[in-house]
């Protein structure tokens, strides 16, 4: 094996070095560039590679990986979500004294990221969750003086152990029932001790995707940590979960796929309605986000759900696939754009000077939809993007959320009466989310304000534009997307050889 079919995961390793040794340096203020130059680095790098076979490093005998269009795209919607967060960070964090290790932090969670989507093992598989989250606990807590951050940080960390010991304890009963940790040998456990060791997987996968049952961590975590590693959250580590759960779902023996089918249908229905429903009367714009993320991943887990029923998997997975490319890009705009309210609601000023109050940093400041009244004529592209993510949100034509959903929704229609039951409950859902996606428009839009226009920092406008235009095009000329959705699932199943739950 070439070293340059990782040669992405190397970039973002030695960058994350890089950014690192610039903290101990007269040159600590340039870090934030260094991460962004690696992070292009390693989009060009990963663009000119040519998807394979399953393949190892000659040194580690027991890593195996995969470099194929699955990894190819999943790495490309970590990257790229990392790269928006780090620009925005640039004016977010500009004064923190430890500015470097936040950017040496969002590096290595992004190669943890990419190495769960690659994975050809369940070991593999552990050690980039186990990276990633690792890393994203410490952003958590990056305002370490901020008792709520410091809080939010703490029941992230305490959670996330305790389902990675429920990841692991799957992992040796899928070990004892098949005698191996490869991805493809998990079709071997035909048992209910292989049966029992996929629900504690599941289980460790629902908690990264902040998926009800398992969400009680995201709205205080999404609340409490600094707004940009909120947005990183929501864009990336997400789906850095349903990644891992479609990479071991497609080899689950067929015995298991009505039982399996029937908990990740519960999964998707609770979190939809869960979701939404709280989040109607959230008055705090990042908790009413992190709401809206746990709805969203129910959304996502249909096609998961219903992969197995209908006679093309690889639709359900592909919509799933669809959704996830655009949902990055519109979460992680939306917190773009809260984090640029609290920008400007600072008087432009650098919010994560020590010398402020810690909650300036990330927090009081993004608190309440009260404080986007006006927006659209104090700050007009803020208001303009997030009004796009929020529409696209609710699934509004003609923005990529709502292609997202219309795929979804006909992979349902297809997969009988528990798709029809999940095909409803994303309708019943949708509606209800307008209400308030809406309430925020309305503020920005239809209530008069005294404020004067204000200066918008080019770090939150550049890629606030830039996902927002992803959204905008995908839902207009969504063909692209599609195409590379259903070409990702493809690969995915056609290399398992079997069909999915």
């Amino acid at each position: 094996m070439s070293y340059a079919q990782i040669m992405p995961e190397i970039i973002v390793g030695v960058f994350a070095l890089l950014t690192l040794i610039f903290s101990v340096t007269m040159f600590r203020g340039a870090a934030g560039y260094v991460a962004i130059a690696g992070l292009l680095l390693s989009l060009f790098s990963l663009c000119g590679l040519e998807p394979s076979a399953s393949v190892q490093l000659p040194q580690i005998n027991s890593f195996n990986y995969n470099i194929d269009a699955f990894a190819t795209i999943f790495k490309a919607i970590f990257l790229s979500v990392a790269l928006l967060i780090s620009i925005a960070s640039i004016d977010f964090i500009r004064g923190q004294k430890n500015r470097a290790e936040y950017y040496c932090l969002i590096l290595f969670a992004t190669l943890g990221m990419m190495v769960v989507s690659s994975a050809a093992d369940l070991l593999t598989l552990y050690i980039g969750l186990e990276l990633a989250g690792i890393s994203s606990y410490l952003l958590a807590a990056f305002t370490k003086h901020d008792k709520e951050s410091t809080e939010a940080a703490t029941k992230y960390m305490l959670m996330g152990a305790f389902f990675s010991a429920f990841f692991l304890f799957g992992v040796s009963m899928i070990y004892g029932a098949t005698g191996s940790i490869a991805l493809p040998d998990i079709a071997k456990g035909a048992g209910t001790v292989a049966f029992m060791g996929l629900l504690f997987i599941i289980a460790g996968f629902g908690f990264k995707m902040a998926a009800a049952p398992f969400h009680m961590w995201a709205p205080d975590v999404y609340g409490g940590a600094p707004t940009t590693v909120s947005g990183l959250l929501a864009g990336a580590s997400k789906k850095m979960g349903f990644a891992a759960a479609l990479r071991v779902l497609v080899f689950v023996p067929v015995i298991f796929h009505a039982n399996l089918a029937i908990v990740l249908a519960v999964m998707a229905l609770l979190s939809m309605t869960a979701g939404n429903i709280i989040a109607l009367s959230q008055r705090d714009m990042k908790r009413m986000l992190a709401y809206s993320s746990i709805a969203q991943a129910g959304y996502i887990l249909i096609g998961l759900a219903v992969m197995g029923g209908i006679p093309e998997p690889r639709f359900a997975v592909g919509a799933s696939i669809l959704y996830m490319i655009i949902h990055a890009f519109m979460k992680a705009g939306a917190f773009i754009a809260v984090a640029a309210v609290a920008y400007m609601a600072m008087g432009n000023k650098q919010i994560c000077r020590t010398n402020l109050v810690p909650r300036d940093c990330g927090g009081n400041h993004e608190g309440n939809v009260n404080d986007y009244i006006g927006l659209a004529k104090k700050a007009p592209i803020t208001a303009f993007c997030m009004m796009v993510f929020l529409l696209s949100l609710a699934g509004i034509v003609p923005l990529g959320g709502f292609v997202g959903k219309l795929f979804l929704l006909i992979a349902a229609f297809k997969a009988g009466t528990l798709g029809l039951i999940l095909g409803i409950g994303l309708i019943v859902n949708s509606i209800i989310s307008c209400y308030y996606y809406g309430r925020v428009i309305k503020y920005m839009y239809f209530v008069p304000s005294d404020g004067k226009r204000q200066k918008e920092p080019l770090a939150f406008v550049i890629p606030m534009l830039i996902a927002a235009a992803i959204v905008i095009i995908a839902g207009v000329y969504p063909v692209p997307f599609i195409d590379a959705a259903m070409n990702t699932a493809g690969s995915l199943i056609s290399a398992a050889g079997v069909v999915a739950p």
